[in-house]
């Protein structure tokens, strides 16, 4: 039996909470529909799978996040899960949302100078991420991801594939991927115990595959880099 190799991936960007349901259908799809996801058993015992014909075993961790430029006590936190649950990480996807630039201007004005000072040497990718919610039969970039005042305001935060292409040239980062998500709701059943019976949303795995192309180039990056040869200087005697 060939030895399993581990590859460690961190998720960086605003709503930490959106980009772990867009593992979910990763974790789905490789794994099983069926299939219980649980963020910290994802980061512990990770996803056996193959790559490139080769047995892996991914690890995935998310950095800790929320929306807006607040140094304290969020950014802390952050700080703290570098050095506890992120070491000897081999690649970093940096997400953005493709329905808000001001998620794409906070990968450029602050995770990237926090990876630049904790991560150094680890590679990076920046990742476009369109999360849509089906409501009632319509489809809607989620609302989440959004403040008020520009839902209000009805500004255009969209960010076009050109800007992102220019943004991962500009930050030296190792490729631009995108990946959407379809979130769906289904009504409450009766074995909610709220008075006030809520919407249950689940994702429709099979229009997320953009999420496994996206997550398994970043891997299969890690994998090869890995496996590179160490070329050491020639040295005369």
């Amino acid at each position: 039996m060939r030895s399993q190799q581990e590859i460690r991936i961190m998720i960086l960007g605003d709503h930490s909470l959106c980009f772990e349901h867009v593992l979910r259908p990763y974790f789905n799809l490789k794994t099983g529909q069926d299939t219980k996801f649980i963020l910290e058993e994802c980061e512990t015992k990770g996803i056996n799978m193959n790559l490139d014909k080769k047995p892996v075993n991914l690890n995935v961790r998310v950095a800790t996040t929320r929306t807006g430029m607040s140094r304290v006590p969020m950014d802390k936190i952050r700080i703290n899960d570098y050095k506890r649950r992120m070491e000897d990480i081999d690649v970093i996807m940096l997400c953005y949302f493709q329905n808000n630039s001001k998620t794409l201007y906070n990968v450029r004005t602050k995770y990237l100078e926090e990876i630049k000072q904790y991560f150094p040497k680890t590679p990076y990718f920046l990742v476009g991420v369109n999360i849509e919610e089906s409501i009632d039969g319509c489809v809607n970039p989620l609302k989440e991801t959004i403040n008020i005042q520009d839902r209000w305001l009805k500004r255009d935060l969209q960010v076009t594939s050109k800007e992102a292409k220019r943004t991962s040239r500009k930050i030296k980062a190792r490729g631009s991927v995108q990946c959407s998500v379809l979130r769906t709701s289904e009504e409450g059943t009766e074995e909610n115990h709220n008075e006030q019976e809520e919407a249950v949303f689940d994702y429709d795995v099979d229009k997320c595959k953009t999420v496994k192309t996206a997550i398994d180039k970043v891997a299969k990056f890690a994998l090869k880099r890995k496996n590179a040869p160490c070329i050491f200087p020639f040295k005369q005697i």
